[in-house]
């Protein structure tokens, strides 16, 4: 699309942009044209032409124009700094302003003489640089300077074009001048595009004189001087200048015509557009737009997309999308009045490609989809018409791009994959046909890097790593050819991203962090060398992320934190130069929720918090500056839920569930607006996945529950219309294993098995389509895992052994294809441990302790290399507690007791580090409770009780914290049962009846709080079975046969729940039994046998 007041120039001017043209074509790399004219209105008319013509081609012209003299000579630092001229396809330099002939001073001579001379000394740099054309435009007098200053330009020259003034004042007189877009140009607007010095001198000279401002002829006048003002870059003139036309036009409004009112309001909306007000500029454009006649559509097409262009920068995604909306009304209304002529085609093509964009922005997918592929058959179509022209392939494999884009943000990856496949295949025929041109290398680099995205969507990472080498090998093909320009180095860079992206998922982390080091390493080349340019800081911020990913997916906490901490300092920078735009607030908003997380990973909760709080501070100034867009909502909603993570961590977990309700409410108000969407179906499962989380930690299983149920449907939902994609597979995977989560609390044990079943055919289906992947061998052996547990719990343990087996050869198989990876040993050694489990339950105690054993040198092994991290050291003090179990169950308590000694000294070291963190202070009281087991079983009855004291106070200092929360209730019931225990093998009777009365006045409340849960109603039952024992030693048997018979009646409605477990039957014998003995002590020897009786048949049936 053109500019509106374009000028023609004349047969032998016609002649010369030819000339240009075909130059700017055929030319690869860098080549150098002078252009030598009298006044700037043909400079311009070519200049304009040559913008159009590479904007075509995706590429830009870097334009400089100098105001005054002493500006000329800076402009080649500018130059050879900035990456936007680099990788520009021409930079092009004018300055048409002559001295006096009077023998005074000659400033512009002197500047064009400093300047030319300088290029000519520093020319290899030049040339290696800039990727595309150097253009010097001056007055004819200057060509002798060049020729003679610069001698060694001059013999490189690729171009010269002179125009003659006699032959141009002759075309200025007599050729009418028609914009491409059929608007005839005011014979006034001639003026505004001939010397900038001359019109400025004129215009001045004209409104000078007395009251020449307040009458309508200065507004013709004030227009030419605003446009030539806003040209040479004084944009606050010219926007007075613009303003004082306007209110000129308010006072004088019967006696203007249609055409000055669209000069004036155009011409003062480019003014502000310069001057950085856009939303004036808008408002001026529209208004312009709105005086145009049916005529001047073309006109009122460009205006349009000012318009739109302007609104989507600013965020008002609703004003840009009416706008392109009526533009494309424009652009088809053009269509049936030209016909299927090649210009109205592509001018539709491309308003549809704009349409699709705002769409894409609004997350309206399939309107953008739908906008795309109608483009993509105009390009069709204008191949069939012009034949297999670089220009028609291009735009072809671009709008086929598009295409592929929307189909992979709505899932259907394998037409974003043939739509990508379409699109690389051209750029290769262009490579065949052109050659290896710097600009068909870096098509198709891009093309494969789309090949590579959708592959790895797909699951088919050894494709995709494929996709990236090959892509990568070309972006080093141009940094060779090209030398280190910014653009050939940020490409590079990106591409080494990217490979370092596919090796991470292939679990090859060593190769991954090479190729993030080599992407920083560049990235700090270009910011040293670019300074600290945007485009620079932010590039070298995205690399330092990479780094820290890794880095933290290889255990190094600190070189994460790192590497995160600087990328956050850049994005402050960045923010502190740019104000508060939403790429900057959006940028910063990313940078801190990656310190938010490896700060919880090193157990700093509060610095996390801190950071997810600043986090959506920042999510909702962006809602508040851009309105309810999808992409302000959907940012909102992950801030909730890394706030809601970190106040879940804290313990906070009303303060959690508020955050994540917050968020679900947001995805539910996504989810109305844009419609099923796949994108806007699983962020909402996701969040009630997290809703579902924090229900089920207060203990609201049946809010959990209804949480989940509604996600898994969901699920379901997305794998009907988007089929057996690996995404839609492991979500469902996923959400069938919460299910089956809250349903094993719920003690429906056969429920969660068939939950736990499905998620599990689910990812032996995946492993099968993806091969021995490494997130597909890791999703198996979780699920497995997730089986045995559940078979566990219904005492089929031979069930459970084979499943926790089968989970840990997948883990070994992991191990030695990623090598001793922390990821790979830390699964190795949490599978170790459930085989352990199922061993001891079996009472095979040598094949658990093995286990156990093996586990605990894999953690040690992990220690040894990570340091002192905090999961290092809880993992290690968790394997440890194990061993311990095992060694007192082979009767071996002094090496129980020593591993208990151990894990302690772990968690008093966590606890110095991390301070009096929740999740310390309790893993703290646990390590207490198994080290004062441990003493009690060796007899040092003092010490255990010292042991329990210490972790009942930690209990309490809990529940001081927390509040009455469910799970603080329960440790300090458990505490107090701890306490209990040990009075009585003190023979404190009184004391321990004290303690257990506590314990059992907190399941109380816990019951009242949590309903008839499972575990409410166990906890209960092994209260009062505490107390019964307690008051049968005090010869209470009123008592103790009141809590038993209690006890006994908890233990049925609870069987009447979880089924015949063998957990189950144990505890009733337990009842049963001491139920027997008070009813004998009390004489009650009816009573006394039934209870024995069934206490037989249970024993007899477990044996069975």
């Amino acid at each position: 699309m053109s500019p509106p007041f374009e000028d023609d120039l004349g047969p032998s001017g016609e002649l010369e942009w030819a000339r240009l043209k075909r130059q700017v074509e055929l030319a690869e790399g860098f080549w150098l044209g002078f252009i030598f004219a009298p006044s700037a209105r043909a400079t311009a008319a070519l200049r304009q032409r040559t913008e159009r013509l590479l904007r075509g081609r995706t590429r830009s012209l870097s334009y400089f124009a100098p105001a005054g003299s002493d500006e000329l000579p800076t402009v080649l630092a500018s130059l050879l700094s900035k990456p936007e001229h680099a990788s520009a396809g021409a930079c092009w330099i004018e300055a048409l302003q002559e001295d006096p002939g009077d023998g005074s001073a000659q400033p512009w001579h002197d500047s064009w003489l400093e300047l030319v001379s300088r290029m000519n000394e520093r020319r290899d740099a030049i040339r290696r640089h800039l990727g595309g054309g150097l253009i010097l435009v001056s007055s004819p007098r200057m060509k002798p300077l060049f020729r003679e200053a610069a001698s060694d330009l001059w013999a490189i020259r690729a171009l010269v074009i002179e125009f003659q003034p006699g032959e141009q004042l002759a075309h200025e007189s007599h050729e009418p001048r028609h914009s491409l877009w059929e608007s005839q140009t005011p014979p006034e607007w001639t003026l505004a595009t001939k010397d900038l010095a001359y019109i400025l001198a004129e215009t001045g000279r004209l409104l000078a004189k007395p009251h020449a401002r307040e009458t309508p002829q200065a507004i013709d006048v004030l227009v030419r001087r605003a446009a030539a003002l806003t040209a040479a870059g004084e944009t606050g003139e010219a926007l007075q200048d613009a303003r004082q036309a306007m209110n000129l036009l308010r006072r004088h409004q019967g006696r203007v015509s249609t055409q000055q009112q669209v000069a004036v309001l155009e011409t003062l909306a480019r003014a502000e557009k310069a001057h950085g007000d856009l939303d004036a500029a808008a408002d001026h454009f529209s208004r312009a737009a709105k005086f145009l006649k049916p005529a001047s559509n073309r006109h009122r097409l460009l205006l349009l997309d000012e318009v739109a262009s302007i609104s989507r920068e600013r965020g008002d995604l609703s004003l840009a999308s009416d706008t392109y909306t009526e533009a494309l009304a424009l652009s088809r209304q053009l269509r049936s009045s030209l016909g299927d002529s090649p210009t109205a085609l592509r001018d539709l093509s491309v308003s549809l490609e704009r349409m699709g964009d705002v769409r894409l922005d609004l997350g309206d997918l399939n309107a953008a989809a739908a906008a795309y592929e109608e483009s993509l058959a105009l390009r069709r179509q204008l191949r069939s018409s012009l034949g297999d022209s670089p220009t028609a392939l291009r735009d072809l494999s671009v709008s086929l791009n598009k295409v592929g884009d929307v189909r992979r943000d709505l899932s259907d990856l394998n037409a974003s994959a043939a739509a990508y496949e379409e699109s690389l295949a051209l750029r290769r025929q262009l490579r065949s046909s052109l050659g290896d041109s710097p600009t068909a290398l870096r098509d198709l680099s891009v093309s494969l890097t789309k090949m590579g995205d959708v592959r790895r969507d797909l699951g088919d990472l050894n494709a995709a790593a494929a996709a990236y080498e090959e892509s990568l090998a070309l972006c080093r093909q141009l940094r060779s050819s090209l030398g280190d320009s910014p653009a050939a180095l940020r490409d590079l860079s990106v591409s080494l991203t990217k490979m370092g992206d596919a090796r991470r998922d292939l679990g090859d982390l060593n190769v991954a962090a090479a190729a993030y080091e080599e992407s920083l390493a560049l990235s700090r080349h270009l910011r040293s060398s670019l300074s600290d340019s945007p485009t620079a800081l932010r590039d070298l911020s995205i690399s330092l992320n990479g780094v820290g990913d890794v880095r933290r997916d290889l255990g190094d906490l600190n070189a994460a934190a790192a590497a995160y901490e600087e990328s956050l300092a850049l994005c402050r920078q960045l923010r502190s130069s740019l104000g508060d735009s939403p790429t900057a607030l959006r940028d910063l908003s990313v940078s801190l929720t990656r310190v938010g997380d490896v700060r919880r990973d090193l157990g700093d909760l509060n610095a996390a918090t801190a950071a997810y709080e600043e986090f959506l501070a920042l999510c909702r100034q962006l809602r508040s500056s851009l309105g309810d867009s999808p992409a302000a909502l959907r940012d909102l909603s992950v801030s909730l839920e890394k706030v809601g993570d970190a106040r879940l961590d804290l313990g906070d977990l009303n303060a959690a569930a508020a955050a994540y309700e917050e968020s679900l409410a947001l995805r539910r108000q996504l989810r109305s607006s844009l419609g099923d969407s796949p994108t806007a179906l699983r962020d909402l499962s996701v969040s009630l996945n997290k809703v579902g989380d924090v229900r089920r930690d207060l203990s609201d299983l049946n809010a959990s529950a209804a949480a989940y149920e509604e996600s898994l449907a969901l699920c379901r939902q997305l794998r009907s219309s988007l089929g057996d994609s690996p995404a839609a597979l492991r979500d469902l995977s996923v959400s069938l294993t919460k299910m089956g989560d809250v349903r094993r609390d719920l003690g429906d044990l056969n429920a969660a098995a068939a939950a736990y079943e499905e998620s599990l055919a689910l990812c032996r289906q995946l492993r099968s389509s993806l091969g021995d992947s490494p997130t597909a061998l890791r999703n198996l052996s979780v699920s497995l895992t997730k089986m045995g547990d559940v078979r566990r719990d219904l005492g089929d343990l031979n069930a459970a052994a084979a499943a926790y087996e089968e989970s840990l050869a997948l883990c070994r198989q992991l191990r030695s294809s990623l090598g001793d990876s922390p990821t790979a040993l830390r699964d190795l050694s949490v599978s170790l441990n459930k085989v352990g489990d199922v061993r001891r339950d079996l009472s095979d105690l040598n094949a658990a302790a093995a286990a156990h054993e093996e586990s605990l040198a894999l953690r040690r092994q992990l220690r040894s290399s990570l340091g002192d991290s905090p999961t290092a050291l809880r993992d290690l003090s968790v394997s440890l507690t194990k061993m311990g179990d095992v060694r007192r169950d082979l009767g071996d308590l002094n090496a129980a007791a020593a591993a208990y000694e151990e894990a302690l000294a772990l968690c008093r070291q966590l606890r110095s580090s991390l301070g009096d963190s929740l999740a310390v202070l309790r893993d703290l009281s646990v390590s207490l409770t198994k080290m004062g087991d441990a003493r009690r079983d060796l007899g040092d009855l003092n010490v255990a009780a010292a042991a329990y004291e210490e972790s009942l106070a930690l209990s309490r200092h809990l529940r001081s914290s927390l509040s009455d929360s469910l799970t603080a209730l329960r440790d300090l019931s458990i505490s107090f049962n701890r306490v209990g225990d040990v009075r009585r093998d003190l023979s404190d009777l009184n004391a321990a009846a004290a303690a257990y009365e506590e314990s059992l006045a907190l399941c109380r409340q816990l019951r009242s709080s949590c309903g008839n849960s499972p575990t409410a109603l166990r906890d209960l039952s092994v209260s009062l079975n505490k107390v019964g024992d307690v008051r049968l030693d005090l010869g209470d048997l009123s008592a103790a046969t009141a809590a038993f018979e209690e006890s006994l009646a908890l233990c049925r409605q609870l069987r009447s729940i979880m089924g015949d477990t063998p957990d189950m039957r144990h505890l009733l014998i337990y009842v049963l039994t001491q139920l027997s003995d008070t009813r004998q002590s009390m004489g009650e020897g009816e009573a006394s046998q039934a209870a024995l009786r069934e206490a037989s048949s249970l024993r007899a049936s477990s044996e069975q």
